[in-house]
Formats: C-alpha cells, sequence, structure tokens
C-alpha cells in the first residue's frame, strides 16, 4: 500500500511519539504478531487504561452471552461495527468474522433488514488473512458478494478518500493498565488473539479509512420466530447531583437506537454497575474483591424514544468512557423501562434464562430498577463524596 497518501485532519501525529501508530505499523511490517501477547501489550498500552479496561468486561460477556444463546436457540453475532462516510453520508455496515464461513442466521436477518431500507448502505463481511498479514473484505450487492480485496482498497474505492493518519491517544502507563493486562494475560491464546486483531482492525483500519471512529454494536441476537435485538453493553454508574439518571449518548448512541427501530431491530441495553461508584482506578481491580462482589448489579432495558426522559439532558467528558472526544451531550433514560436482571457479580442461571426470555422478546418478572437501590449497594464513601461524576 505505498501508494496511499495519508490525509491529514490535524490531528495525526508522526510514528514517532504516537505508540498507536507505532504498534499498527508494527503489525503490518510483521515486527509484531497477533500470536504474541507482547503485539497485544503495545497495541493496549497505547489505547488508553479506560479503553482497556472496557475490553475485560466486555470478554466476560461475549462469553456469557455464547452460553446463553447456545443454551436457549438463539443465533448470536460479535464483531459488527457501525462507519460514517461523513462526505457522501452513507453508512457502512461491518462484520469482522473469524473466517469467511463465520456468517450465521443473525448476520443474514441484519443484512436484510439493512438492504430492504434501500437507503444505500453497504454490508461487508471482512476477514483477517493471517498467511498475507492482511484483512480481506467482501461488499454485499444485490446480485451477491463482491470478490475479496484487502479491505483497505475497498473502502477507497466506495468512499474515494485516502486515509487520515492514526490519531495519538492518551497512552496508558504499565502501572494504570496493569489490572486488566493481567486479566487478559491469564484468557487463552485464542482469545488474545482475537482482541489483538478486532483492536488492529479498529485502530489501523477503520477509524483511519473513515475518518471517524466506529460505532461497536456489541451483538445481534436472532430469536427462532425472526425477532433480531442489538444489544448494547456497558459498565456505567448513574449520574449524581440533581439529575440521576443513567445518560445514553446523542451520538452515537441515541441515533443509532433510532436507526435500529426503523430496521425494525430493538435495542437492549445491557448496564453493570459496579459498587464503587469512582473513575479514578481501574475497575478491573474490583473484580478480585469477594467482599464486594454480591454488591455488582446487571441491570437491562428496552431503550426506544419512549425510554428518553423528554427535556432532561446530561453532560459527560469522553475520556471517563475511553472514548477520544471531549464534552458529550447524553439523553437520561427512564428509570421506569430499567429492570434489575441480577443482583451479584455472576450471572446466574435464573439470570441467564431471563436474558434468553427478553431476547425472544418476552416479558420475564423482574423488580424494577432505580437510583435509590443502586446507592444503597455502592460504597458509601465513593457514593457520598464531594464529586459527581457519569
Amino acid at each position: 500500500m505505498t501508494d496511499i497518501q495519508i490525509e491529514s485532519d490535524g490531528e495525526g501525529a508522526s510514528a514517532y511519539g504516537n505508540p498507536l501508530k507505532a504498534a499498527c505499523e508494527g503489525f503490518e511490517s510483521g515486527r509484531l504478531s497477533h500470536d504474541s501477547f507482547d503485539g497485544l501489550y503495545e497495541q493496549l498500552h497505547a489505547e488508553g487504561r479506560r479503553r482497556v479496561d472496557s475490553l475485560v468486561f466486555e470478554h466476560g460477556l461475549e462469553k456469557r452471552l455464547a452460553e446463553i444463546c447456545s443454551a436457549h436457540g438463539l443465533a448470536l453475532s460479535l464483531g459488527w461495527y457501525l462507519c460514517h462516510d461523513r462526505v457522501s453520508k452513507r453508512r457502512y455496515w461491518i462484520k469482522l468474522g473469524r473466517s469467511a464461513a463465520d456468517w450465521n442466521e443473525a448476520d443474514i436477518a441484519a443484512t436484510e433488514r439493512i438492504s430492504k431500507r434501500k437507503s444505500g448502505d453497504h454490508v461487508i463481511l471482512v476477514t483477517f488473512d493471517e498467511a498475507q498479514n492482511v484483512f480481506l473484505g467482501s461488499s454485499r450487492l444485490a446480485t451477491g458478494w463482491t470478490a475479496w480485496e484487502d479491505i483497505r482498497t475497498l473502502i477507497r474505492s466506495l468512499t474515494g478518500r485516502n486515509p487520515r493518519a492514526i490519531r495519538e491517544m492518551s497512552a496508558a502507563t504499565p502501572e494504570e493498565i496493569a489490572p486488566a493486562v493481567a486479566y487478559i494475560a491469564s484468557l487463552g491464546r485464542y482469545s488474545r488473539k482475537v482482541i489483538s486483531i478486532r483492536r488492529r482492525f479498529v485502530n489501523g483500519v477503520l477509524s483511519p479509512y473513515f475518518h471517524a471512529d466506529p460505532t461497536d454494536l456489541d451483538a445481534f441476537v436472532l430469536a427462532a420466530d425472526g425477532k433480531l435485538s442489538c444489544l448494547e453493553f456497558k459498565r456505567k454508574y448513574p449520574a449524581r447531583g440533581d439529575k440521576k439518571y443513567f445518560g445514553l449518548d446523542e451520538v452515537p448512541h441515541v441515533a443509532t437506537m433510532r436507526l435500529m427501530t426503523s430496521l425494525d431491530i430493538r435495542m437492549l441495553h445491557i448496564l453493570l454497575v459496579a459498587p464503587n461508584w469512582t473513575d479514578s482506578e481501574s475497575p478491573v481491580r474490583w473484580l478480585y474483591q469477594s467482599d464486594n462482589a454480591p454488591k455488582w448489579t446487571w441491570v437491562v432495558g428496552w431503550i426506544d424514544e419512549s425510554a428518553l426522559v423528554e427535556g432532561v439532558k446530561l453532560i459527560t467528558r469522553g475520556g471517563k468512557s475511553g472514548q477520544r472526544i471531549g464534552t458529550r451531550f447524553q439523553r437520561a433514560i427512564d428509570w421506569q423501562k430499567l429492570y434489575e436482571l441480577h443482583r451479584g457479580l455472576k450471572m446466574d442461571d435464573v439470570a441467564c434464562a431471563h436474558l434468553a426470555s427478553m431476547l425472544k422478546w418476552l416479558h420475564p418478572e423482574l423488580a424494577s430498577a432505580s437510583y435509590s437501590a443502586l446507592a444503597l449497594r455502592s460504597i458509601p464513601q465513593i457514593l457520598y463524596g464531594s464529586r459527581a461524576h457519569q
């Protein structure tokens, strides 16, 4: 790809002093390998503590979802990203599969809904070719799939733009990411490799070639009767102060919810609320605090327009959720739309069955979630401190 010219948008940085760019180029040149933990660590160190922390919780939920879907006859699809071309205003739905065969009933259902909308959106299947050390993509057309080609070439042919420089993130110190790194290092080689490939794909392909970070679509789940859900997972806690709500980013999450609604895809939000309501340390440390394990709470709710509190908006800083942007505006989620799925860090069989029922669009009997109930389960010195966080 030596013929590609890098566009500058004022946010790029040279490889010198840009650890993320160095990591992406290291994989490209073969200096780093997805089979080696050293390669993954170099990426993690470049991404910042909150992003790395989130990988731990996302891995745990994905593993649990796979077990739930397998036991309850649900089709689960992971690895989807939604990208926007700000010039053409087109959307690109991209599935990163483990292989060209990683395409199931949930993927087919999502693709059919996207295609029926006739909005000019593109659906692209991507796989990583280890022998060539390149991501290959195939675009869905009315007549079938296009031939496999380097995904960077495919994206450039669709957008007509050269990539921007890989942006520099606030690299974490080894001490800051130590808990998450220790957890990820304890995973099997295959799981670590999947994480490494995904992060290279996002940082080295999607973000620079679309000139914007993609929206992660955590999972699509298809029930036997054709009901399709999109899951959004967050580890977070409600805002404090005058507006005691969970917030939902106007961009991209409210916009994504509205898009899914237009496709007849319901958005199920799964929130994991830790007893520690603070951003000052890695939440991965708390996973090993057995005394506080029962105080974690899983909260779920279907999010549509009716779940947004009219006239109530929140403001939060991007860095607090691992985002690279600054101030973000959020809509408040109505407490009447949220339910307690489980109290405790590890979902039990009953909670798993209830979650499976919701993914079939049924209505299991769950207690309503509330700010006061979550507050009582939090660590008091954190909850009643002087600083308010979201």
